[in-house]
């Protein structure tokens, strides 16, 4: 006959916080009940009880392939980590309906303590030994066209009491608390400003180069201009784009294009440069892999698109602003995992960035796609923003500005370009101009949103892209 129960029960101090690092301490307690068991007359319980608590992490994996006729399933369990506390190991006295509760704290480790298991080593895409950076929480389903995936980071509080040589029954032990983790922030000390360069040369050569008087009128004139490749003069430039190589999540990629003008240009004036449009977005990808059976490995991975911007109108590229415009995007969310690695499951971005420039009446579309290393947030970013993120009120006021830089001591305000394409128009005659800027590059989205204005004060040309909402990543 027992002389007694206890049941035990894990209780948080922070209900559904998100742990950041290893100095996040998890606090709370293990609460105990004690109740009357089948023999009678006993008043009170009294002798030894250890509890012990445990903080246990993994990462799991399931690949499911078909071919039409038959499904296959592949599995990949890797631990991550397992750590212990003591939380009481004394004696104890507990009078029948009564609760007490025992104080206990654990922390998560800096980095992975178990070993690989059955996988092997991992090569570029996966870890091959412990010592690593713990992953984040994270849950992705992905269905493909024949093959799809499940995987989860999970971390997990579980429990155990004992009384030994005393016949009580304990409920509860082993039970499992799931907490979410999230990476370590990082200094702003620490912070890598690394930057990748591309350089274009283009060149247009066309009737927009010349004067309206000097352009092609007659049958004769436009002949002669179609069948001759030097007719028309041209104009050369160069293109220097600036593309950051480390990202981080709650901040704001920066981006740098400059245009060089160069020498070997037989216009006859230089012409306007415009920033016709700028767009950029992230694409995640994840890579998972089962342990290995018999003679190979099953692996497999999928994409998204969990962050991206929207196109829009920019302008000229001006001499006053050394040829330069600085783009800043939208702040990168919370809700998206930063880069990591483990034994089964990888994951890793590619941004592609697209652009617009127009010379002439020419465009030039160009391109640029790269992977790049997402960080977790800065500690003393002003941007992050934990509690508002995380339930999606992403109110950034200051999306859709638009700062052309001008230089710190001058006092004299430069024309907008609006103002200036005004005018122009005004002392030419409208047929032989093009379009107004505002008329021509109108915005066609599926929901409205208003042209940015080109502010008349601010030291840098920036240009703050409005954010579309992309598809939901649950961490």
């Amino acid at each position: 006959m027992t002389i007694a129960v206890l049941g035990t029960s894990i209780q948080l101090d922070r209900r559904n916080r998100v742990y950041i690092g290893s100095e996040d301490v998890i606090t709370g307690h293990v609460v105990v009940t004690c109740s009357s068991g089948t023999a009678a007359g006993v008043p009170e319980i009294f002798g030894p009880l250890k509890i012990v608590i445990w903080l246990h992490g993994r990462a799991k994996s399931k690949i499911i392939k078909s071919n039409g006729q038959s499904r296959s399933t592949y599995r990949g369990r890797a631990p991550l980590i397992r750590t212990s506390a003591i939380v009481h190991n004394d004696s104890f006295k507990g009078q029948p309906g009564s609760t007490y509760k025992f104080p206990f704290a654990i922390a998560f480790p800096p980095a992975t303590t178990e070993g690989r298991g059955l996988f092997e080593p991992g090569g570029s895409l996966f870890v091959s030994d412990e010592g690593r950076p713990l992953p984040p929480s994270m849950r992705l389903d992905y269905r493909g066209f024949a093959h799809r995936f499940d995987c989860f980071v999970e971390y997990k509080l579980t429990h155990a009491a004992t009384m030994p040589g005393i016949n009580v029954r304990i409920n509860g032990n082993h039970v499992d608390y799931s907490v979410r983790y999230e990476m370590p922030r990082v200094s702003c000390e620490s912070k890598i400003d690394q930057m990748i360069t591309t350089t274009r040369r283009l060149c247009v050569s066309n009737k927009h180069l010349l004067q309206p008087i000097d352009r092609p009128s007659g049958f004769k004139e436009k002949s002669k201009a179609l069948f001759s490749s030097d007719y028309y003069p041209k104009h050369t430039f160069e293109v220097v784009f600036c593309s950051p190589q480390h990202l981080y999540v709650s901040s704001r990629p920066q981006f740098s294009i400059r245009i060089r003008h160069m020498d070997d240009s037989t216009a006859p004036t230089v012409p306007d440069v415009i920033l016709k449009n700028f767009s950029v977005s992230l694409k995640a990808y994840t890579e998972v892999r089962a342990e290995k059976q018999i003679f190979m490995e099953q692996t497999s991975r999928g994409d998204e698109s969990p962050w991206g911007s929207v196109k829009f109108p920019i302008g000229p590229f001006e001499k006053s602003r050394d040829w330069t415009w600085e783009v800043r995007g939208t702040v990168i969310p919370l809700r998206i995992a930063p880069s990591f690695k483990t034994y089964n499951i990888s994951r890793r971005y590619e941004m592609k960035v697209s652009w617009i420039l127009r010379c002439a009446e020419k465009d030039f579309t160009l391109e640029r796609s790269q992977y790049v290393i997402l960080h977790p947030p800065l500690t003393e970013d002003p941007s992050n923003e934990p509690s508002t993120s995380r339930q999606g009120e992403e109110n950034f006021t200051e999306m859709g500005d638009i700062l052309p830089s001008q230089d710190a001591g001058s006092e004299e305000r430069l024309p907008t370009y609006q103002e200036a394409a005004s005018q122009d128009r005004k002392s030419e005659s409208s047929d032989e101009q093009p379009p107004a800027f505002d008329d021509e590059y109108s915005i066609s989205m599926d929901k409205d949103f208003p042209t940015p204005p080109l502010s008349e004060k601010g030291k840098g040309k920036e240009v703050n892209i409005p954010e579309e909402q992309p598809p939901a990543f649950t961490p």
